[in-house]
């Protein structure tokens, strides 16, 4: 199953509808708090795509993601990649990347940090010139995996 944790669920769709084209099982989730209850407990990860800029559950006392400052409403995605990096270190962060459109110099900078530091790609959701060009990157992804199915 390949894993969006991303609200922008129109932004996505063409995504979506290229991998199920190609005969990937894809699920979108909403926002961090329904990402990691998802993926804390799912058998079937090929890889989870994560947004930087994250929604999280509606009421803030809910969430398991506190949002005080700007800047962590900005880096939702990097809480909870890390977050998910300790729940589950079987599964990741070797089968995650980020997938973000972030400009801001100071965030790109945190970003590729975060992402050398866990050895994930980057993928800017801009950088991609059709949903068959992304689909393409995404499944030598899953391929580069040990262990993956040819």
């Amino acid at each position: 199953m390949i894993y969006f944790v991303d609200e922008d669920v129109r932004y996505l769709e063409a995504f979506v509808v290229e991998l199920e084209c190609r005969g990937h099982k894809v699920r979108v989730l909403d926002d961090a708090d329904v990402g990691f209850k998802e993926l804390t407990g799912a058998a079937d990860i090929d890889i989870a795509l994560i947004d930087i800029m994250l929604a999280v559950e509606q009421d803030p006392h809910k969430s398991r993601y506190k949002i005080e400052s700007e800047e962590e409403e900005l880096t939702t995605g990097l809480a909870f990649l890390d977050d998910l990096v300790v729940q589950r270190p079987d599964v990741f962060p070797q089968k995650a990347a980020v997938l973000t459109c972030a400009r801001e110099p100071w965030l790109v900078t945190r970003i590729k940090h975060v992402c050398g530091k866990h050895k994930i790609p980057l993928l800017n959701k801009d950088n991609f010139a059709s949903s068959l060009e992304f689909a393409e990157q995404i499944e030598e992804i899953i391929q580069s995996y040990p262990g993956a199915k040819a």
